[in-house]
């Protein structure tokens, strides 16, 4: 998500504030994974699925300047 946010804490917070999904920052898990997230994948199809949708409607609009 880097190309989107460069702070994965920040994006991961705006999406579950605004689309309520819950990811994990990158930087959770090191520096490695800095400009990433992590998304767990413990629920059922159709969860999954509108977590996806959310998350491809959140990125497509995000805006920088509003985060």
């Amino acid at each position: 998500i880097s190309a989107i946010e460069p702070d994965c804490e920040r994006f991961a917070w705006n999406l579950l504030e605004r689309e309520k999904v819950a990811v994990m920052p990158g930087v959770s898990f090191g520096d490695a994974a800095a400009g990433h997230i992590r998304v767990s994948l413990c629920q059922p199809d159709d969860v999954l699925r509108e977590a996806a949708s959310r998350l491809r409607h959140f990125a497509n609009n995000y805006e920088r300047s509003a985060a």
